[in-house]
């Protein structure tokens, strides 16, 4: 499609360097900065400029383990996404050098229509007083769908000698389980229940006890990975869509290879996405 080639043909630009800024200053590749993800030495890159953010780490509204989630990484994308347009001033005074290289896709700064779409978000907000993170309705949904997940897990144990109830039984355990990975984790995952860390680990911590899973390994693989790099090969774990990859399940960009069995994939994805669990325990 000409829109998608247009944007991924913008995955590499890089904002130019003044060459008289650029003497004396110390330079980092990709990989040195990857090395550099402990919390006694966190450094952060962001549109080409590296920053310790050690001292920081402490401090940082978001939490300790949501900043050391960046650590050794370019979290431009990242950045731009979960804080407002003034944040960037906080770091100017941990800067300590520039990256010379990436090793995941660079896009272009914001533009005026992002820019000024997130400023009118914001402006609503607060113009009618409403605080995006706290939402009573939706927490009752949190409640009701962790209730709903519990309590049929113990009905799977308390009617397992009885197939004709154990297997619908377990399936609805499936059911309400897959509901709250998509809402208490997911929006947990994303910060977006209350302004408290806590509440975000804490919250988030039933992926590892419901599913048997890892919040920490989701962090990494759809907040640093899907969001960023949505559908680009090579960037999104979430795809096999890259020529020379093993075929996906699924069809969703016109790029990808025709296979026949694509004519159906509207059956058949819904089924498998039943089983998605058993590649999150891989």
């Amino acid at each position: 499609m000409p829109g998608e080639d247009a944007a991924l043909s913008q995955c590499h630009w890089r904002e130019p360097v003044d060459a008289d800024r650029d003497k004396g200053v110390r330079k980092f590749t990709w990989k040195e900065l990857s090395l550099l993800n402990q919390r006694h030495n966190a450094h952060v890159a962001y549109r080409g400029k590296v920053y310790n953010v050690s001292e920081f780490i402490a401090r940082h509204p978001g939490g300790a383990d949501q900043l050391m989630l960046g650590a050794g990484r370019d979290i431009t994308h990242v950045f731009e996404s979960y804080h407002p347009l003034h944040a960037t001033k906080v770091m100017e005074k941990y800067y300590v050098g520039e990256l010379v290289d990436n090793e995941l896709p660079v896009f272009p700064k914001p533009g005026k229509f992002h820019t000024t779409l997130k400023k009118r978000v914001d402006d609503y907000f607060k113009e009618n007083n409403i605080d995006p993170k706290v939402d009573y309705w939706m927490f009752f949904r949190y409640a009701l769908f962790l209730f709903l997940c519990f309590f049929s897990y113990i009905l799977t144990i308390y009617f397992h000698n009885n197939l004709l109830l154990a297997v619908p039984i377990a399936a609805g355990y499936g059911f309400f389980g897959a509901l709250v990975a998509m809402t208490c984790t997911h929006d947990a995952s994303h910060f977006a229940i209350t302004h408290r860390p806590w509440v975000w680990k804490m919250v988030g911590s039933v992926h590892d006890l419901v599913h048997g899973t890892s919040m920490f390994t989701w962090h990494h693989q759809h907040v640093l990975g899907h969001h960023p790099y949505t559908n680009i090969d090579g960037a999104d774990p979430d795809i096999f869509t890259a020529a020379g990859e093993v075929a996906d399940i699924r069809r969703i960009k016109w790029s990808q290879k025709w296979l026949s069995r694509y004519f159906y994939q509207h059956v058949y994805v819904p089924v498998l996405y039943c089983f998605v669990s058993c590649r999150l325990h891989m």
